[in-house]
């Protein structure tokens, strides 16, 4: 997992949470016909502006997704974002890394959002 991570490279004004203990489920909903199906995703760090994952498909940059989580302790966020950038091949899991950007947050998302990162926060080793 470490080789993974280091193609998250810090590079956002938020500081990124590593959230994979919290989450039991992460899908992504394409905006666009072209995937048929919510790929399953990784989360592997997120921040108020956005998430790093992994996923079994590769999505081209600047597709539109929703970045949908469910797990411990929290109901299930739905994220509007965008890909910014995947890498061209897998890495050794299989699963192709890549970067999201949230579009603007109602107000009402960005403080579930906040809250899931304070709650982070509170549990981190």
């Amino acid at each position: 997992m470490q080789e993974v991570e280091k193609l998250f490279v810090e590079r956002r004004g938020w500081p990124r949470m590593v959230i994979s203990q919290f989450i039991d489920e992460a899908l992504l909903v394409p905006k666009v016909p072209a995937l048929e199906a919510a790929p399953r995703a990784e989360v592997v760090n997120l921040s108020e502006g956005g998430a790093g994952i992994l996923t079994p498909t590769r999505i081209k940059k600047g597709t539109r997704v929703t970045l949908q989580i469910a797990g411990k302790d929290i109901p299930r966020l739905d994220f509007e974002a965008e890909v910014r950038w995947a890498a061209e091949v897998p890495v050794s899991t299989g699963q192709y890394p890549m970067g999201l950007k949230f579009l603007p947050l109602d107000n009402e998302s960005r403080a579930r959002l906040q809250q899931f990162i304070e709650l982070l926060r509170k549990y981190r080793p």
